[in-house]
């Protein structure tokens, strides 16, 4: 309930409403309604920092803390757009926090001195980019293992609060980032790619499904045989259906497999190859024939 509440509330709020236009539709009121309250921490305000600094302080949380002590330098300019001439000399993390002030004045822009842990667990997100494997290894458990003491009912409890905790770093043409956003957090989408969607021109008893070929100007399914990717759900086909009028169409996902294609080569061996336009789900002989139609779509695990 007051999670609608701040959301009825920014909806009311013209200025936001056309400051955060973009994000909005984009996001939806929902979660930017969220991400106003976020607290983040950047440490290190170098290349990639200084970039996640300015996008985040865009994007219009509730504050952005910046921490790096290191003394702006010449060196240091090629990859930071913020540090002009007239800042060298000072803290990194102190000379670019006006111009991210002016960047948006609804994000409280803040520079910390030293890295601790009551800093840390202070906010909601950690983002590093610098420190040593050690480090990032003990802060990472700091985040993930935080909890907090709740009393409900006169009793007073430690519950789960873990602190979001993300490690990037840029090296020249490559980069990493490692994130863990608790134990209890759950990747839904792996690639982040969209869903397969293919039309079916045949589903078999045995639950070997074809689609369209690249002759007839169809595309390799693309679904890999693995327990996050591998599912497919149908719509539209005409078929496949039970005595009580029940058919394939309203089954919520199949797991589906490789096919692969014994054949005879020229040697007179018999050997197997993919089938790019075909998958393996359950046996569906207990189903009437298919008749045609129908799309093949890939449901994510």
């Amino acid at each position: 309930m007051a999670e609608e509440a701040k959301t009825s509330g920014l909806e009311n709020n013209a200025a936001f409403m056309d400051l955060y236009s973009r994000q909005i539709g984009a996001y939806g009121i929902e979660t930017m309604a969220k991400l106003v309250q976020v607290k983040a921490l950047i440490v290190g305000v170098k290349g990639v920092g200084m970039e996640v600094a300015k996008n985040l302080t865009l994007a219009g949380p509730k504050q952005v803390t910046l921490l790096d002590t290191t003394i702006a330098a010449p060196v240091h300019q090629g990859s930071n757009f913020f540090l002009t001439d007239d800042k060298l000399g000072r803290p990194i993390a102190e000379a670019v926090a006006p111009a991210l002030r002016e960047l948006n004045s609804g994000v409280l822009v803040d520079v910390a001195a030293e890295l601790t842990d009551e800093l840390v667990v202070a906010h909601d997100i950690v983002v590093f980019t610098e420190g040593t494997r050690r480090d990032l290894q003990r802060y990472n458990d700091l985040c993930r293992n935080h909890t907090v003491q709740r009393t409900v009912n006169g009793v007073t409890t430690k519950v789960p609060s873990p602190v979001a905790f993300i490690s990037v770093v840029a090296m020249g043409a490559y980069g990493a980032m490692f994130s863990d956003f608790g134990p209890s957090f759950t990747v839904r989408d792996e690639t982040g790619e969209e869903p397969v969607t293919r039309i079916v021109t045949d589903i078999t008893p045995t639950g070997r499904v074809s689609v369209l070929d690249v002759n007839d100007g169809g595309k390799r399914i693309g679904v890999a045989d693995n327990d996050h990717e591998g599912w497919v759900t149908f719509t539209d086909v005409k078929g496949c259906a039970d005595a009580s009028g029940h058919s394939i169409n309203d089954v919520p996902r199949f797991r589906a497999r490789a096919v692969y294609d014994k054949y005879t080569d020229g040697s007179g061996k018999e050997r197997t190859r993919f089938n790019p336009y075909a998958v393996q789900i359950d046996d569906v002989s207990g189903l009437s024939a298919y008749e045609s139609g129908g799309d093949l779509q890939q449901g994510k695990g």
